[in-house]
Order: structure tokens, then sequence, then C-alpha cells
């Protein structure tokens, strides 16, 4: 009979670090489900980004790919990009962003490789940003009074058509639209990218302006800042002399591109401290 105790509480042990470490992992990947999830914009026991400035009081949600997916922060099923090994969360666009505006993050709806149109067809689950992605940026408790949209840079590299791609950002920014009538809603352009890149981005930047347009959506352009015009080794994390290529944004050029947002909101004036008529 002692025997068969110990068995048993042997057993029962096993069973309850296998459950603690399925919960570990889900709080690493799928952050949201659970009260000490890591939350976008600070890990659980950092100082939140905004801290320091005057908090705005509402709340913002990010739809985008890699250059937007910080590990432990992106949604669901996408892939991140970037990790700690990078450099720190409080490093990304979004991150700097609040700590420009005083806004709180509320979701971070991005993944690696994703774009507005379905690229990833065969993975079993919906990738592209028109889909239900666009009506995944809220959460049990918030739901976001200002939503950035960085989409696009994937389809054009993968050369969807640019008829089509527009379509769907237009198609995109609707639904946005439809599910969340009271948010603010911005369609961001991208940083030029380096290489046989450039031209493409800079069609995909007129794209996005008049899809921006036709759906009535404030356009944050941040095509002409430091990243576009700047020596690519000093702006890009994956940047390679000898082909002239380079995609992510490092630690410095996340900051460049957060500020030109918050720099493009507060023009808008609809940013903190902006008085509109």
């Amino acid at each position: 009979m002692k025997r068969f105790f110990a068995v048993l509480a042997a057993v029962l042990g096993v069973l309850v670090i296998g459950c603690a470490a399925v919960l570990l992992v889900s709080e690493i990947f799928y952050p949201g489900r659970g009260s000490e999830a890591v939350r976008p914009g600070g890990e659980k026991g950092q100082d939140d980004p905004a801290k320091g400035k005057e908090e705005d009081g509402r709340y913002f949600s990010v739809l985008g790919d890699s250059v937007s997916a910080y590990r432990g922060c992106v949604s669901r099923e996408l892939t991140p990009y970037y990790s700690s090994g990078d450099f720190s969360v409080e490093s990304m666009w979004w991150s700097v962003l609040g700590e420009e505006t005083g806004m709180e993050p509320c979701v971070i709806n991005a993944g690696s490789g994703t774009g507005v149109t379905e690229l990833f067809p065969d993975e079993g689950f919906p990738t592209a940003g028109n889909s239900e992605r666009c009506e995944q940026l809220h959460t049990e408790e918030h739901t976001p009074d200002v939503i950035f949209v960085l989409l696009g840079g994937n389809d054009a590299i993968q050369q969807v058509p640019g008829s089509e791609l527009e379509d769907a950002y237009v198609e995109m920014l609707e639904r946005m639209q439809q599910a969340y009538p009271d948010a603010e809603i911005y369609a961001c352009t991208y940083y030029l990218m380096p290489g046989f890149l450039t031209e493409p981005i800079r069609d995909l930047n007129e794209r996005i302006r008049r899809a921006a347009s036709e759906a009535d959506v404030p356009c944050i352009d941040v095509e002409g800042c430091a990243v576009s015009t700047g020596d690519p080794e000093e702006y890009l994390l994956d940047y390679d002399a000898a082909s002239d290529f380079g995609v992510h944004v490092n630690e410095k050029g996340q900051r460049v591109l957060g500020e030109a947002v918050a720099d493009g909101m507060k023009e808008s004036g609809k940013a903190p401290g902006i008085q509109t008529e």
C-alpha cells in the first residue's frame, strides 16, 4: 500500500510539472490569455513605456507584419521576428509611440511574412490583414481607441499585383471601420528599403496613400524618415552590403519609425495636447 501511494504521488507530481510547463509556454507565445501574460509595450514587472509621460488614457492596437512582431507580444499563431536577443521590447516602434503619446498598447496583431492578402494559404489559419485578423484588435478588457496599420511590405516583396493589393487594402480598412466604428484608424506607409526593393516599396506607399484616401482614413507617411534617407547599415538589422539588401529596422531604426508615426499623429491634430476643431 505504501508503494502504491508513493507511485501515485510521483505520477501526480509529473502531471503538475507538465501542466505548469504548458501554461508557461502558453503565456510566452499567446499573451493576453491570462492576467500574468507579457503585455505589449512592456514585460511583466518592467516599467511601462509611457511611464514618465503624460498619460493619454487611450489604448491603441497595431495590425502589422514582422517589422512590428516581437516575441511574447505577437497574436496567437503568428510568428515573431524580433526578440530580446536583438533589443528590448521598449525599443519597438509601437513602444516608442506609446512613450511619445502617452497611449497604452492594446493588441499587437503582427506576424512574420504576413501581408494584406493571404500569402500563406496552406497554414490552416488566416494570416492576411484582410481577414478576421483585422477584427482581432481588442481584448476582453479593452477596445482600441486608435489603430495603426503597417502592412503590405510582404505583398510588395512577393509581387502581389498592385491593383489587387490596393483593392484588398481598401476592403481591409473598411472592415476595420465596421468592426471598430469609434476608433481612429491610421494607415502607415513604409520606410524605403535599399537595392531592388526601393521601387516596389515606393509603389506600395503610393497605393497605401490612395487606399487610405478612398476609405477616408488618415495616412501617416513615414517614407521620408531617416531610415529611408540614411545609411542602411546604420538603421537595418539584416542589411547585407554585398547584395544591398535589408528589410528589418534595428533598434535605432525602430525608434526613428516610432517617432515618425508619433509625429504623423501629432500633425493630424489627434495626439495628446493637440486640440482639434
